[in-house]
């Protein structure tokens, strides 16, 4: 037992594991959330500004509904937060020792602009301010023990959310019909807003929507469970990586895309060991 906890503690608190793969993860959270911004730069006065086209009918009366929603009432308050929210995500990216609070303003600027125009986002958007809540808490340069035990507990949170997206999801999937008959994919790509010429052309071709339908079906089912075996786990991430492509450039939805993608980043090899350890050499990749 005591051997257990000494292995527990040497993992968690002698050095932030997989710090390469890490820093990459936690900086491409909050590029997501510059460009996310950048993307919807010509539209923001539409969505949050004084000509927003969403309106919220009713309010509970308390803080936290009121802190989140309040674009929603007032947006004369649009400039500000819409700033510190691009200020957050760019200075974010950086992996330094005072990340923590920048990154924790992206984060909660990103709550107060998902809520006050919750119609435009998808889940893409969801799952990239979970990331960000534990990438706040991430420097990969970290040499106190607390900061590298914080560090590694908020990477294998990371993680595990991710797994958690593949579980609920396949869960979903599973309690239906249209997944199971391997046409979900087929009526997806029917609607005008997610189809695209090329799916048009094949739409009389059941039986290449019914291959990626239960290809996308087996990958969230295995994801959760292979992507822990570690002499696979990089190949193991290509099926999924080309998955992906195909919904951001077939269903034009790469918001989603580049948030699934962009967690990869997490499983990559890590390619410097202690890079702040004296004598110590990164590690040139084979």
């Amino acid at each position: 037992m005591k051997g257990l906890f000494d292995k527990l503690v040497h993992y968690f608190s002698a050095e932030v594991n997989a710090a390469f793969a890490t820093r990459i993860f936690s900086g491409l959270v909050y590029f997501w959330f510059l460009i996310n911004a950048m993307m919807l730069w010509g539209t923001k006065e539409y969505l949050w500004g004084a000509e927003k086209i969403f309106y919220r009918h009713g309010n509970a009366s308390d803080f936290i509904s009121n802190f989140f929603y309040q674009l929603i009432y007032d947006s004369h308050r649009f400039n500000l937060i819409f700033g510190l929210h691009l200020f957050g995500s760019a200075v974010g990216i950086l992996d330094t020792k005072w990340n923590f609070v920048p990154r924790l303003i992206a984060w909660i600027t990103g709550f107060m602009l998902y809520y006050s125009a919750i119609q435009v986002f998808n889940s893409g958007m969801l799952l990239m301010l979970s990331m960000a809540f534990f990438a706040s808490f991430i420097y990969t340069r970290a040499q106190h023990p607390l900061r590298i035990v914080i560090s590694n507990s908020a990477r294998i949170a990371a993680i595990t959310q991710l797994c958690i997206v593949y579980i609920v999801a396949t869960i979903y999937k599973l309690s239906g019909t249209q997944w199971l008959n391997g046409e979900a994919l087929y009526y997806a790509l029917q609607i005008d807003q997610f189809s695209s010429g090329f799916s048009k052309s094949i739409a009389d071709q059941m039986w290449i929507f019914k291959i990626l339908t239960y290809f996308g079906l087996l990958y969230q089912l295995l994801f959760p469970i292979l992507i822990w075996i570690k002499k696979i786990r990089v190949y193991w991430l290509i099926p999924g990586l080309i998955f992906h492509l195909f919904i951001g450039a077939f269903m034009h939805l790469w918001d989603f895309a580049l948030a699934m993608i962009f967690c990869y980043a997490l499983f990559l090899p890590d390619l410097a060991k202690n890079p702040l350890k004296k004598g110590h050499t990164i590690n040139e990749p084979s």
